[in-house]
């Protein structure tokens, strides 16, 4: 298990409960803008990856600006998200308020990233 406290050690223990009861491949990290929770997101994903799960991650930041590491954290998140939706979220936009979704493949170690 996970050291990063309560909380944490709980969502964790949930994900095993789902994957035992429901065979859960993979975790989905969105709402509340899941790069400002990198810190506790990528312990959870962390996790996640050495149960064999994938993570799929929600941002409104671009790659771009994830990558040039302005957000603490948010290499960690990136090291154990699979597949990255970027786009700038805009409320006057219908829909999911997205500029532009993108799904991105992130290969391990962040190696040759491509938009799928």
């Amino acid at each position: 298990m996970v050291d990063s406290g309560w909380y944490t050690s709980v969502v964790c223990e949930l994900i095993i409960e789902s994957q035992i009861k429901n065979g859960i491949e993979g975790i989905t990290l969105l709402g509340g803008e899941p790069v400002l929770q990198a810190k506790g997101l990528s312990e959870v994903a962390s996790f996640c990856k050495k149960r064999d799960l994938s993570v799929i991650t929600f941002t409104g930041y671009a790659l771009a600006d994830l990558l040039a590491d302005h957000i603490p954290y948010t290499d960690e998140l990136l090291q154990y998200t699979d597949i990255l939706a970027d786009g700038y979220f805009d409320k006057n936009k219908p829909g999911f308020g997205q500029n532009c979704i993108c799904f991105i493949k992130i290969p391990v170690g962040k190696r040759g990233i491509k938009r799928i």
